[in-house]
């Protein structure tokens, strides 16, 4: 499954937050990006643990400003998470090429950016434990989730059927 749009935190704080949600863009098929300065090492035990062993798989970039990531990646549009966008995420129409953003975890989005990037600033974050509910999503939860932004997902049946394939036991010759 590759979904075609990314995830940037801009100066994340927390690496266990940092790892979560590095695991969820590994189960999307999405690159995340991190905006330094960070409130860590990346070999922080934190990262890994939350992590876990999918963070090896994850298509990670890192960029040392916000410029260099705009000229880097050159997104196609932003849609920017914040307590004062005016669209709920459910009204937004995402296309490929589109990049998430998310300030960190104790003051958002720099203030500035609110000025720079006003008309971006489209989509409502009632608080950032919406956010991280998001991770936990129970699966048909997960499910409408990836509905409304049109990321591909496996149906159960799917599930099934790939794990008696990839857990059956091998044929003896």
């Amino acid at each position: 499954m590759k979904a075609d749009f990314s995830i940037v935190l801009l100066r994340p704080e927390i690496p266990h937050n940092t790892g979560a949600i590095g695991r969820l863009c590994v189960g999307l098929g999405v690159p995340l990006h991190l905006v330094r300065p960070l409130g860590f090492a990346l070999d922080d035990r934190y990262v890994a643990r939350a992590g876990l062993d999918y963070w090896p798989h994850l298509d990670l970039m890192i960029h040392d400003t916000w410029e260099d990531y705009l000229a880097s990646v050159k997104p196609r549009r932003v849609h920017f998470l914040s307590t004062h966008g005016e669209k709920s995420l459910y009204d937004c129409r995402f296309e490929a090429g589109d990049a998430l953003v998310f300030g960190n975890e104790s003051s958002g989005l720099p203030k500035d950016f609110y000025e720079r990037y006003r008309e971006s600033l489209s989509l409502r974050r009632t608080s950032r434990r919406t956010v991280y509910l998001l991770l936990n999503l129970p699966y048909e939860k997960a499910r409408r989730f990836a509905q409304v932004v049109k990321i591909p997902i496996a149906t159960r049946a799917g599930a099934a059927s790939w794990k008696k394939t990839r857990f059956a036991a091998p044929e003896s010759t």
